[in-house]
């Protein structure tokens, strides 16, 4: 993972990685050279695993900021930022003398930790007090301490293996993946123990179905304005039919009296109404129909699908359904 550098931070990092003291151990002193050559050949995965090994055994300040600056060029950005961290408070318990040596490699593991705390993935793991006190909880097969719970832990980007290991003997194990950045909460409770198990995340409200009905009351409101469009229909059918025999006696073909032009009028306007009325009460209440059929599946299997659709026009009323 390519990690943004500010100003010379990145080149003061590769002129700060520092040399073991003359006075290491020899294998120290070994681990830590098969670490570099490593390192200049980009195989960060066995360049940080030789400076750590090397740290363990000689635990000194310029060691550990290699280690840290290893395994930021290796992408790992939680693991970086802590070792960066563990190097500053070292640093900070040197003698005056000894920390004024680490100055500059102290102002750029502190650049670096801001920068890469922007990147870093969060694992938070969450146990109840009384489950805490009797199992065992691994991250990545390293033990998390109860001061480690229910508090956000960096990792590395990726995947992530998490054990809860009970008194009885079992284990449970979940993976989680993380990306750069990301915040994951795992809750974690002993399944032997009821009381210890946690309750069910409520799923986050949709806005848009916040003032929806209820879906058992649906089909019945469908209906019902569909059963208004009907009644709408059949009034505007009548009224327009009234205007037709206004029509028949006032007009001779095309010539109308003024009075017929005006029935006309009216018949027409009518007629649409009527057309609009009637197609709108035909598709409330065939989708009324459609919901309830939808919503009475048998237990265990998912409602069904429908789905209609109403085209209007000056001329027709079409009602295309997929049941």
């Amino acid at each position: 993972m390519a990690l943004r550098a500010v100003g010379g931070i990145a080149v003061l990092a590769l002129c700060c990685i520092a040399r073991p003291a003359l006075g290491q151990t020899s294998d120290a002193e070994l681990l830590y050279q098969t670490g570099l050559k490593s390192f200049d050949a980009g195989d960060y995965v066995v360049a940080c695993r030789s400076f750590a090994e090397s740290y363990r055994l000689d635990p000194l300040p310029g060691a550990l900021f290699t280690l840290a600056t290893c395994e930021m060029r290796a992408g790992r950005v939680g693991s970086a930022s802590t070792r960066f961290q563990e190097y500053i408070e070292l640093v900070d318990k040197l003698a005056p003398e000894q920390a004024a040596k680490e100055a500059d490699r102290r102002a750029v593991a502190e650049r670096q930790r801001r920068e890469l705390l922007r990147q870093t993935p969060y694992l938070k793991l969450v146990l109840p007090d009384a489950a805490a006190k009797s199992s065992e909880v691994r991250l990545n097969g390293a033990v998390v301490g109860s001061a480690s719970i229910n508090v956000e832990l960096p990792v590395d980007p990726g995947e992530q293996v998490v054990e809860e290991r009970l008194p009885n003997g079992e284990v449970r194990a979940q993976r989680i993946t993380l990306g750069v950045g990301e915040h994951k909460l795992v809750i974690l409770a002993a399944p032997n123990n009821p009381q210890h198990r946690p309750a069910a995340e409520s799923p986050t409200p949709n806005p848009e179905s916040a003032s929806a009905p209820p879906r058992h009351a649906l089909p019945y409101a469908v209906a019902g304005v569909g059963a208004v469009g009907l009644v709408v229909g059949s009034v505007s059918g009548i009224l327009a039919l009234a205007q037709a025999s206004v029509v028949h006696a006032e007009c001779n073909g095309p010539a109308c009296s003024p009075r017929g032009k005006a029935a006309a009028d009216r018949g027409k306007s009518w007629a649409w109404v009527s057309t609009v009325g009637f197609g709108v009460g035909l598709a409330g209440v065939a989708t009324g129909s459609v919901l309830l059929l939808a919503g009475s599946a048998p237990p265990g299997r998912s409602p069904r699908t429908a789905r209609l659709d109403l085209w209007l026009s000056p001329r027709a009323v079409s009602i295309v359904g997929a049941f």
